[in-house]
């Protein structure tokens, strides 16, 4: 696993903060592992064969607060198991309008791609505007659909890293031809609650490189300011 550089980023207190992040599986979905103390982590949309993530997570002595997920397409949950067996009742969180995706293969895409994949409930149910803290940081969820009807952004203290899940990529947005998908609704999500936080704010996306708010406004051919 690679180490992405938020160091200046976080809020004075948080100059560790610690965010590591590994393509998972044949789409590459990028799954992140965030320990803003090197004792307590997220784990970030755990894709097909989370092995190096669960052995990063060991190795490190870390204790997982909680799975948290941008959004419930098959390429970002079918390491929930995995993972789940490794750390026994592990909170597990999505946003409400993707409650009973993580349970239905047809609504997860996974019966279409040929691995049927049905795993279990979520214990909290997100919306807009909620906070999700973890030893004494207050990361903001923002409800950003299109992509899928219940995808979210994280936006940490500070607004200076987003992660964003298939919402924005590096030049370019995540696909809107999928059952639920919406382009003028990603489109406007993206202008609505990504391209108003600061120039420099880190977007560490669900595929691909991580970008900045900035280079995307300036850049993106997909969606404009």
């Amino acid at each position: 696993m690679e180490p992405i550089d938020i160091s200046g980023r976080m809020p004075e207190g948080s100059d560790d903060a610690r965010l590591w992040a590994s393509p998972l599986g044949p789409y590459q979905t990028n799954c992140y592992v965030y320990s803003p103390d090197g004792k307590a982590c997220w784990i970030i949309d755990p894709g097909m064969g989370p092995g190096d993530v669960i052995e990063h997570v060991r190795s490190a002595g870390l204790s997982v607060e909680a799975i948290v997920l941008t959004h419930a397409h098959s390429d970002h949950i079918m390491g929930i198991d995995e993972v789940m067996s490794a750390f026994p009742e592990t909170p597990l969180w999505i946003h409400s309008a993707e409650e009973d995706w993580l349970s239905d293969a047809a609504l997860n895409l996974s019966a279409a791609f040929g691995a049927p994949y049905s795993g279990p409930a979520p214990t909290r149910l997100l919306a807009h505007g909620d906070t999700l803290t973890i030893e004494g940081e207050a990361w903001e969820v923002r409800h950003t659909p299109g992509h899928s009807p219940g995808s979210c952004s994280f936006i940490a203290p500070g607004a200076r890293v987003a992660i964003v899940g298939d919402t924005l990529f590096s030049g370019s947005i995540g696909r809107t031809d999928l059952p639920g998908g919406d382009f003028e609704q990603l489109a406007d999500s993206i202008r609505r609650e990504l391209y108003g936080l600061d120039a420099d704010c880190l977007c560490l996306p669900g595929h691909g490189p991580s970008t900045t708010v900035g280079q995307e406004r300036q850049h993106n051919p997909f969606v404009r300011r």
